[in-house]
């Protein structure tokens, strides 16, 4: 007589039968801290699809400046923590958060999931206003806060640096426009090498034209100035690049940031 047995009943009987692929690999690191869905590890595309899909016609002739600069690799949680990152060097991370006061905590369980010291922890749309008190306590043990407040009821720009660097605010570089962008610059001095200017910058859902002409297109000419210093930018733009061949607007923005020696490590 032929026996039947049916999938779903024998899974119960499994260890983590119920388990996506990436909960097993964080179990096996000893890791079960969750975090939110809006902090995805999911990209719906590659990096080498998008820049199959950039035009050949911008950079340099070679077609390197895209594709020689780029070293994205999109990893799971359980990906960074195989990957045994050295945590003593410089490290960076960036978010867009969709309120720092709703999701701070979230925020600090993925931090204990990645279980590494980053020295820069940048966050955008931060929605933390001008002369109104955060409804939480956003403060992260060992690190200094600094951040540019919105006008606005969305945006907002925040830097969470680690404890024990000798750095300045660069208010000369952060600037808050109503429902046009913010900003927040830190500039980290370095004995024996040179100083490190870090941007974190969120631009509004306003035309790119008002971001390029009231504000970025300025400092970015601030910046090429500082030419005995590092700059690093992070933020969320709200700008596709993949129309930059036939959108003004966005190649505006690439041209800019191309012009003043700025190539992208990510996509």
């Amino acid at each position: 007589m032929s026996s039947w047995t049916c999938d779903n009943c024998f899974n119960d009987y499994l260890p983590f039968p119920k388990l996506t692929k990436e909960q097993l690999r964080l179990s096996s690191e000893g890791k079960d801290v969750s975090y939110g869905d809006h902090i995805s590890f999911a990209p719906s595309f590659t990096v080498q699809t998008l820049l199959d899909r950039m035009p050949k016609d911008l950079g340099d002739p070679s077609d390197t400046f895209l594709s020689d600069t780029i070293s994205s690799k999109y990893n799971t949680a359980s990906d960074f923590l195989a990957s045994k990152l050295p945590k003593d060097s410089f490290s960076m991370i960036h978010l867009n958060i969709a309120s720092l006061s709703a999701h701070i905590v979230e925020l600090k369980q993925l931090l204990a999931l990645l279980d590494h010291p980053f020295t820069i922890i940048g966050i955008i749309e931060t929605k933390l206003q001008e002369g109104v008190e955060p409804l939480s306590n956003i403060n992260i043990p060992g690190y200094d806060f600094k951040q540019t407040a919105t006008k606005s009821c969305f945006g907002g720009a925040g830097i969470y640096i680690k404890e024990g660097f000798d750095y300045i605010v660069r208010t000369d570089l952060s600037q808050s426009i109503k429902n046009v962008s913010e900003s927040i610059f830190l500039e980290l001095k370095r004995d024996s090498r040179k100083n490190l200017i870090v941007g974190c910058i969120y631009r509004h859902h306003s035309p790119i034209s008002d971001f390029l002409d009231q504000y970025f297109t300025d400092t970015l000419h601030l910046l090429q100035k500082e030419k005995n210093k590092i700059s690093a930018l992070m933020g969320d733009y709200n700008i596709d690049l993949l129309k930059v061949d036939y959108d003004n607007e966005t190649f505006d923005f690439y041209d800019l940031l191309s012009s003043n020696g700025f190539k992208p490590l990510i996509l």
